[in-house]
């Protein structure tokens, strides 16, 4: 009915509302008596995707049921309370009920599905809408995911650069814009060209008498084409009749709206509503699947080989758009993580899940992914994963769409196991089995490092060589065994001696070396006196009283320039040492 023919009914139905003056003022003065009582409610009108034929989502639409004067149709109370500056109320109310709605559905079936709200070109200048809504999503635990916020494109035409601000700000965010009432008697092309969208909502009045009309049918078929060249969404509402509905989905348009599947009403109703026509809401995978980044990476018909393919790949995969928010993943990945839903996970990045103690790296290789169109394979990495650290390996690679980089696409596998297994193996090599210290091959990979160090920063160190005294005599008198227990005697005194800036290799036999990295040259004689010391406190093993003692050698690596020589120097100084004790 239109607003006339409505606006004469309510007036002489009620005597009391005789003019338009008297019914604009009972909205402006009860509007806010109407959000308190429960008088504005939300109606659902489903969304269908035109290549599935499913529900895939739905639009949010005030309604006020006055408990007076009934249904009081929208184009009137919407008109005046944005003629009053008064709109924002209503648009919060909607937005606060919708978000509560999300609660009750989630929890009754599981899922959550799409919901478009409307907002009105006055909520950006009334109020800071966006911080409204970003605020109250996060109070109410909505995913950014589900949410659309529709434009009308006569928004436009008033201050036209705040609101191209204020629709960057939504979408740098994560949230999806969709222009409404395209080709209302406002459009033009500009807004196109000038502001982003993810998707353009064309006018009913395209569809008006369309079996008869080819220059109608013709003109549409050209404005979705226009429209998808860009790499925009096209939806079509006020779809009455198969035939309608047909068209559109031969010339590619991908959602519609209309009576066809149902009118308006709660969403419980709705939702049997639908049922009942024969129609199916579409499952959260599968609206993962047709990506909240316009991509579509393979035909409907590859749908569910596409996610049988991806629930038995032996690794997380994942995908994401050019902010590296998460699209979608598979089964794995969200075991792997303790993810309940992809709910969970979709628009956000990997800071926001604080999956990683260090993000940098990460953040830096998807970057070359999506800006360089580099591929990146088998790279090492960590993650926190149910309060524990595990090692990764991660594969990444562009994701296109009309040869434009649209976001990337990787897998991970889990390498924790694998690698400490590795590394317990690399250290079985480099360890003394007995005393649990570096061994001589060790001492290689070691030695090296600190002549590298040098060589960056001239950090000197000193090399100590030690050799036990008579230990052939403690073997002869208790036993092969015995000499054993000494030996690791002996390392827990170095360890006490050198602390913990210093290195212990068991070089062989009885021979130790210390790797010291000193600032003065008096260092190396503290440590000496240190390390004789602590062998003097050996006194008793396994009951047997023992005295052990040790030759001494030390030579400095900047003295030399070369490992060898100083290895051969401090052995020098070490046998020099030890004849000193055999003249005592």
């Amino acid at each position: 009915m239109y607003f006339k023919e409505y606006l004469q009914k309510l007036t002489g139905a009620y005597g009391q509302l005789n003019s338009n003056d008297k019914i604009e003022q009972y909205i402006v003065d009860n509007i806010d008596r109407a959000i308190e009582q429960g008088y504005i409610k939300v109606y659902y009108q489903p969304i269908m995707r035109v290549t599935t034929g499913k529900v895939c989502g739905w639009e949010c639409l005030a309604r006020w049921e006055d408990p007076e004067y009934g249904f009081l149709n929208p184009a009137l109370f919407i008109d005046v309370l944005e003629r009053h500056s008064l709109i924002h109320k209503l648009d919060c109310r909607i937005i606060e009920l919708v978000f509560t709605d999300y609660g009750k559905v989630r929890k009754d079936t599981g899922t959550s599905e799409i919901v478009s709200i409307n907002l009105s070109r006055f909520d950006f200048g009334l109020f800071d809408v966006f911080e409204y809504i970003d605020n109250l999503r996060l109070k109410f635990e909505v995913p950014k995911n589900i949410l659309r916020f529709e434009i009308a494109e006569s928004v436009m035409l008033d201050e036209p650069e705040l609101i191209m601000e204020q629709i960057s700000r939504f979408r740098v965010n994560g949230y999806k814009i969709w222009m409404d009432n395209f080709g209302n008697g406002y459009s033009s092309l500009g807004l196109l060209k000038n502001y982003e969208f993810d998707l353009i909502k064309l006018d009913m009045k395209f569809l008006h008498n369309l079996g008869n009309d080819y220059r109608g049918r013709t003109m549409l078929y050209h404005i979705i084409s226009m429209i998808k060249e860009m790499g925009i969404l096209t939806f079509a509402e006020g779809v009455e009749n198969r035939e309608q509905f047909e068209f559109l989905k031969r010339i590619g348009c991908d959602g519609v709206q209309g009576f066809l599947f149902g009118r308006p009403l709660p969403y419980p109703a709705n939702r049997e509503g639908v049922k009942q026509k024969g129609l199916v809401i579409e499952p959260e995978k599968e609206r993962l699947f047709f990506s909240e980044n316009d991509i579509n990476p393979i035909k409907i018909n590859g749908l569910a080989a596409f996610e049988n393919i991806l629930d038995l790949v032996p690794a997380g995969v994942f995908w994401k758009d050019t902010q590296r928010r998460f699209l979608g993943a598979n089964q794995m990945f969200l075991d792997y993580y303790g993810l309940k839903s992809l709910d969970d996970l979709i628009g956000k990045t990997d800071e926001d899940m604080g999956w990683h103690i260090n993000p940098e790296p990460f953040r830096s290789d998807e970057l070359r992914v999506i800006n360089d169109k580099q591929i990146i394979t088998n790279v090492p990495g960590q993650c926190i994963v149910k309060g524990e650290v595990r090692d990764i390996r991660a594969s990444k690679k562009p994701l296109y769409l009309n040869g434009n980089v649209v976001g990337l696409m990787g897998y991970f596998i889990d390498v924790t196991v694998e690698k400490f297994e590795m590394d317990r193996l690399a250290r079985l090599s480099t360890t003394d089995e007995l005393t649990g210290v570096t061994n001589r091959r060790g001492y290689r990979k070691l030695v090296h490092q600190y002549q590298s160090q040098y060589l960056e920063d001239e950090t000197d160190f000193a090399l100590f060589m030690l050799d036990l005294d008579d230990f052939k005599s403690i073997n002869d008198r208790h036993g092969h065994e015995y000499g054993n227990q000494v030996l690791r005697a002996v390392c827990e005194a170095l360890r006490s001696a050198a602390a913990d800036n210093s290195v212990i290799v068991r070089y062989g036999g009885d021979e130790f070396v210390v790797l010291h990295q000193f600032k003065s040259v008096e260092e190396l004689e503290v440590l000496k006196s240190r390390i004789q010391n602590e062998l003097g406190k050996i006194k008793l093993i396994d009951g047997i009283e023992t005295v052990v003692k040790a030759s001494i050698g030390y030579a400095i690596y900047s003295d030399f320039d070369d490992v060898e020589r100083l290895i051969e120097s401090a052995d020098a100084n070490m046998y020099k040492d030890k004849r000193s004790h055999k003249m005592q």
